[in-house]
């Protein structure tokens, strides 16, 4: 009888997975989006713009080129991160005359669609104080 166990073993492993439904993923891809506002409390200005960095051990997403500066609409800007959730990011908020400030992000991501076992697009939103 003991030559018999692993193979019954064995079958019953194969036989529960047998009940269960494949996970199957759409083909559809999707990018993750940060919102940028500035604090009500910023003083008007004209010009703004957003640069973001990810650090010294963190490369930026391919979507995020530190050089390139974001145009801050109405003292918000939406940024595509394509598949990147990273946790923080240093936001440079600048206008004509130079850096008015930066911000040390911490993100938090909400996943806005899709699924657990497939992955999804996440969101998540980020207030910058004024300087």
């Amino acid at each position: 009888m003991s030559v018999f166990r692993p193979a019954l073993v064995a079958t019953l492993v194969v036989l529960a997975g047998c009940g269960q439904e494949p996970v199957v993923c759409s083909a559809i891809g999707w990018s993750n989006g940060l919102t940028v506002r500035l604090a009500d409390d910023w003083p008007p200005g004209d010009g703004r713009t957003l640069s973001v960095d990810c650090g010294l051990f963190e490369s930026c997403p391919e979507a995020v080129d530190s050089a390139t500066a974001v145009p801050l609409v109405g003292g918000e800007a939406v940024l595509m991160l394509g598949f990147a959730t990273p946790d923080d990011l240093t936001l440079r908020v600048s206008d004509a005359t130079g850096v008015l400030t930066e911000h040390e992000a911490d993100l938090g991501w909400t996943r806005v669609g899709g699924s657990e076992e497939c992955g999804g697009p996440h969101e998540a939103e980020v207030v910058v104080p004024a300087p």
